[in-house]
């Protein structure tokens, strides 16, 4: 008990009560000075009937209703059925605490209806407040709209939901690792490449999938990134799986950092390629077998297109001889005589039938001189020889080699036919001027 100070005056009762009085009117004219002014909402709700007892002037910036029209309303007319379901669970876990005279504050978030209609966030703390018998009669609490970070919130869940439902669906192996290289997490994918669980997949080093020099260069890509922090790609290396067996991969690694932008890990995707490069391989082998193939049937092919040459080169000269000794024969043998017996006093009947056969003979030789032309007729079967030929645009060693002759043989043919071409003064092609006779 205080003491009053020497020379004090003792208080009356009256004084007294009037003193406290004012000092509860200040108290509340401070109070609701503050609760006035603040930005978050000040409400109380009755325990009984979970009606609104009071509502701070912030409410109607926040929600669109006045205190006045708030207070006396049922919460369930401002809160959404999820919300209201969401409240009563947290009432109801600390009812249970006060029973114990355990009271905490408890901050959740709930949706509520603006009064124009639209959906609005809600962060809210309360706790029990009690009687002068310390019986809990109601509930005070803060709250203050959190819509925008919680539709960022929803936002980035589901983007973080879309983002895992692709990893989760790809056909392609996904890994995150430390800095160290420890697997952190993987998709369904890695674990049916490697052959192991996912749950054994979690604290695994990338060194315990490779062979020791697939690890260093696999070390040496991750140092790049870390370095760099620009993404790697086109990796291929081959890994052990968990029953020894080997798959080959296409790898692409890329930095994660922190939020303060700081390495944290790295990522990794990995294509499997095995099947592809046994399929590359077998089509690089049977391409190598099929042109060998190829180039042994072009060889065949052109020994036998010499062959056949030659076969044709021999048969034209075959044909050449025998038409040369046929026109030679008659126009050297039987013509002769033919032109002695017509001069040779004949009856006019026997002039005739030299004449009839003279005739059916010249019939005869005329297809052998088919494209000859009429300066050529007067030449010798080797000279015509050497013309068709030198036509064909054989050369002088080609021609001799042709006709079994030496090459001045050919050169003393050249020379005839200039002469009975008439041209051997001339400067002119020999070969242009007889095709020009055809």
């Amino acid at each position: 008990m205080l003491t009053p100070m020497p020379g004090a005056v003792r208080p009356t009762r009256k004084s007294t009560g009037n003193h406290a009085k004012k000092l509860l009117l200040e108290n509340d004219r401070r109070y609701r000075f503050l609760a006035n002014r603040i930005t978050d909402i000040i409400w109380v709700l009755d325990l009984k009937t979970f009606r609104l007892e009071y509502v701070s002037p912030s409410s109607e910036l926040v929600t669109g209703y006045t205190p006045e029209e708030a207070v006396g309303t049922r919460l369930d007319r401002f809160v959404t059925q999820e919300g209201m379901a969401q409240i009563q669970e947290v009432f109801l876990q600390e009812y249970e605490k006060e029973k114990q005279k355990v009271s905490d504050s408890r901050t959740i978030d709930f949706q509520m209806y603006h009064k124009d209609g639209h959906m609005i966030w809600l962060e809210a703390s309360a706790r029990f407040y009690r009687n002068e018998r310390e019986k809990a009669i109601g509930i005070v609490g803060v709250a203050r709209d959190c819509t925008l970070r919680k539709e960022a919130e929803i936002r980035l869940r589901q983007s973080e939901e879309k983002y895992r439902h692709i990893i989760e669906t790809i056909r392609e192996a996904y890994c995150e690792f430390d800095l160290a290289g420890n697997l952190l997490s993987c998709n369904d994918t890695t674990a049916d490449i490697t052959g192991y669980s996912r749950s054994e997949l979690p604290g695994m080093n990338y060194r315990q999938f490779l062979d020791e020099p697939d690890a260093r260069a696999i070390f040496d890509v991750f140092h790049r990134v870390y370095l760099t922090r620009q993404p790697a790609k086109g990796i291929e290396c081959t890994i052990r799986t968990r029953r020894g067996g080997r798959r080959q991969l296409d790898l692409s690694v890329l930095l994660l950092t922190d939020a303060a932008g700081r390495p944290a890990g790295f990522c990794g995707f990995g294509r499997d390629i095995t099947e592809s490069k046994e399929v590359q391989e077998r089509l690089d082998a049977l391409l190598k077998e099929r042109t060998a193939e190829l180039m042994q049937a072009n060889t065949t092919l052109e020994r036998t297109n010499i062959a056949l040459q030659v076969l044709l080169e021999k048969k034209d000269e075959t044909r050449f001889k025998l038409e040369d000794a046929m026109r030679r024969n008659v126009g050297e043998l039987v013509m002769p005589a033919l032109n002695k017996l017509k001069n040779s006093g004949l009856s006019p009947e026997q002039r005739t039938y030299v004449e009839v056969i003279t005739r059916n003979l010249n019939d005869i030789v005329q297809p052998l001189l088919k494209g000859v032309s009429r300066d050529l007729v007067d030449m010798t079967p080797s000279e015509i020889q050497v013309v068709n030929l030198i036509k064909q645009g054989k050369k002088t060693k080609e021609i001799a080699e042709f006709m079994n002759i030496a090459p001045s043989t050919v050169d003393f043919h050249r020379d005839n036919i200039r002469a009975k071409l008439k041209i051997k003064n001339r400067r002119v092609n020999l070969q242009t001027y007889l095709r020009s006779l055809e």
